[in-house]
């Protein structure tokens, strides 16, 4: 476990899909702190330590905004296959491969 105190303000991120680097920054750029988006989160809710609250993205880490900026074709959406790797300093690095979901169940 890791405290934020034990964090580095400039502590590095990145993620890239398969081996392509597509965001990088570091966490005192990041625009709310995680105590604005914790109190933003709890709004109407309850908090517990165990709880896992996504920050978001780093450095133009958001595939949507890539790919408006520098087309569809370059940053892709992630498709069964792909190998998404994150890392921060201090935090360690995680890999994951995307997978086909269930089959959509039809409407009527």
């Amino acid at each position: 476990m890791l405290t934020p105190d034990e964090l580095a303000p400039a502590s590095a991120m990145a993620a890239s899909v398969n081996e392509r680097p597509c965001s990088a920054g570091q966490l005192d750029s990041l625009y709310w702190s995680f105590a604005e988006m914790i109190a933003y989160a709890s709004r109407g809710t309850r908090v517990v330590p165990g709880d896992l609250i996504g920050s978001g993205t780093v450095g133009t880490g958001c595939l949507l905004e890539l790919s408006r900026v520098h087309g569809a074709a370059a940053y892709p959406w992630l498709a069964p296959g792909d190998r998404v790797h994150l890392e921060a300093d201090g935090l360690g690095a995680i890999d994951a491969h995307v997978v086909p979901g269930p089959a959509p169940i039809p409407l009527r």
